[in-house]
C-alpha cells in the first residue's frame, strides 16, 4: 500500500472520481438525427428507465488523502467511476506510459478495498481498464494482499446491478495491424471478460455498458464472448463489429427483459480477407483454441500460416435487416440508438444521451488485423480494395461501398416509430 501513496500526485489525482448526487437528466436528449441533418421523428424523451449519468468531481480533484480515506466515506456512495489513462502497454514495453500494469493493479486493489463497506453501491464504471486481468482475480493469488484483493473484488461486485467497462489496449501506431494481434487482446475479450468480470455478476446485472476503444473493434477479431444476462434491461455496446448470426442471436436472447439497446460506433463487416488464422466461413467467425503454453491457458486464434491463400467472404447483411429483426425479436424494447461517436467527445460517458444517425462508418471491411470503413473513400472511387500476395499471385480483393443509405434510413425510422408506439 505504501507504494501507492508514494506515487506522483498528478497521477493519483486521476485515480478516483465520484459525486454524491447525479446530474439532472437533460430533457432534450435522445432526439435522433440523420447524418445529413434530418431528424427522426422519435417523439418525446424516453423516460422508461431511471439510470443516471455520473458527474466527475474535477474540482477539487481527489488526492492521496481522499484515496487513503476512501473506505471511510464510501458507505454513502451509490455510483462510482474509476478512470485510468487511455495509454497503456505490456510488461515487455520499454515505455508503457505513466500507468503501467503494476500501477493499475495497485490502484484496482486499493479501489476495491475502499469499497468493501459501500453497501449502497449499485453502479460501477471503470474507464480505460487495460485488457489484462490481474492475476489475483484469476485465482492465482499467493500473497495476503492478493487474497484480500480477490475477496474485496467479490464482495463489491456482488452488489453491482449496473456495470460499465471501457477497455483500452496497447496501440501499435507504427504497425496498426499488430494492435489486434496481441495475445492479451484475444485473451481478454474472448475469455477473461466473460469468466472473471461478467460471468460472476451476470445473473444480477440490469445495465451493461461495454466499450472497446478506437484501436479495438471487438466482436469478430477479437471475439467478444459474453454470457447471457437474465435480468438485463439496458445494453450499450461501443466499438462493436458484427460479422456473424451468433452475435445477433446473443442480443435477441435477451428478449424477455431488454428495454434499451444503444450501439455506438458499431459496424457490420461486409467483407473479410484473412490468411494467417483459421476462420469458419459458414458462421463467419474466427476459429479459436486454448493456448496451453501460458498460465493460465490463453485463448488465441488458431494459427494457419503466412503462405496460404487468403480466406475471403462478403456478407450481404445490412443494417436495415438488423433493424427489422430487433423490432420483431425484442418485444420489450422501448429505446434504440445507433450512431458513431467521436472519441474527442467522450463517447463512453455520453452514450446514454446519444442521438441516432445513419453514418457511413456503420459498414467496414477487415483485412489481417485492420478494420477499414468507407469514410475515407471519395465519390469517384468509393470502393474498398485490398491487394494481397497469395503465394506467387497478387490478388485484388475489391468491395463495393454498401449502397443502401435510403433503405437503412427508412428502416431506422420505422423501427423508432414502432418503439414510440410501445411507450
Amino acid at each position: 500500500m505504501s507504494q501507492l501513496y508514494n506515487l506522483p500526485p498528478e497521477l493519483l489525482s486521476r485515480i478516483v472520481s465520484y459525486t454524491a448526487t447525479p446530474p439532472p437528466p437533460d430533457p432534450k436528449r435522445r432526439h435522433p438525427d440523420r447524418y445529413a441533418g434530418q431528424h427522426v421523428p422519435d417523439g418525446s424523451t424516453y423516460a422508461g428507465l431511471s439510470y443516471s449519468n455520473i458527474a466527475l468531481a474535477t474540482s477539487p480533484a481527489p488526492d492521496v488523502a481522499s484515496l487513503r480515506s476512501l473506505r471511510l466515506v464510501s458507505k454513502t456512495f451509490e455510483q462510482l467511476k474509476l478512470i485510468f489513462t487511455t495509454q497503456c502497454g505490456s510488461e515487455s514495453m520499454d515505455n508503457p506510459g505513466p500507468e503501467d500494469i503494476d500501477f493499475r493493479v495497485i490502484v484496482l486493489s486499493t479501489f476495491y478495498a475502499g469499497l468493501a463497506d459501500a453497501e449502497k453501491l449499485f453502479h460501477l464504471s471503470i474507464k480505460s481498464l487495460q485488457n489484462i486481468t490481474p492475476k489475483a482475480l484469476m485465482g492465482k493469488e499467493s500473497t495476503a494482499e492478493e487474497i484480500a484483493f480477490m475477496n474485496n473484488f467479490e464482495v463489491v461486485m456482488r452488489r453491482i446491478t449496473q456495470l460499465g467497462l471501457c477497455i483500452t489496449v496497447e496501440d501499435w501506431d507504427a504497425a496498426p495491424e499488430n494492435t489486434l494481434r496481441q495475445p492479451e487482446v484475444h485473451d481478454f475479450f474472448g475469455s477473461e471478460l466473460q469468466e472473471y468480470w461478467l460471468g460472476p455478476v451476470a445473473a444480477q446485472l440490469e445495465y451493461l455498458r461495454i466499450y472497446g476503444n478506437e484501436e479495438a473493434y471487438w466482436g469478430f477479431y477479437p471475439a467478444g464472448n459474453l454470457p447471457h444476462f437474465p435480468a438485463l434491461r439496458t445494453l450499450i455496446l461501443g466499438d462493436y463489429s458484427f460479422t456473424s448470426e451468433k452475435q445477433v442471436q446473443w442480443i435477441l436472447s435477451h428478449a424477455d427483459t431488454l428495454e434499451e439497446l444503444i450501439l455506438d460506433d458499431a459496424m457490420i463487416g461486409v467483407a473479410v480477407s484473412i490468411a494467417e488464422t483459421y476462420v469458419d466461413i459458414p458462421s463467419r467467425t474466427i476459429v479459436y483454441e486454448k493456448d496451453h503454453s501460458s498460465e493460465p491457458p490463453g485463448y488465441q486464434p488458431k494459427w494457419r500460416g503466412r503462405t496460404l491463400k487468403s480466406q475471403v467472404w462478403k456478407d450481404p447483411t445490412r443494417w436495415h435487416n438488423l433493424f427489422s429483426r430487433f423490432a420483431e425479436g425484442l418485444p420489450k424494447l422501448r429505446h434504440f440508438t445507433i450512431n458513431h461517436s467521436h472519441w474527442d467527445s467522450k463517447a463512453y460517458e455520453h452514450a446514454d444521451a446519444l442521438c441516432s444517425a445513419v453514418r457511413i462508418e456503420r459498414y467496414g471491411a477487415f483485412s489481417e488485423g485492420v478494420w477499414d470503413d468507407f469514410a475515407s473513400y471519395d465519390a469517384e472511387d468509393p470502393d474498398w480494395t485490398d491487394w494481397r500476395e497469395d503465394g506467387n499471385e497478387i490478388i485484388k480483393f475489391q468491395v463495393e461501398k454498401p449502397g443502401c443509405d435510403e433503405e437503412d434510413w427508412q428502416a431506422l425510422n420505422e423501427f423508432l416509430a414502432e418503439l414510440k408506439r410501445r411507450r
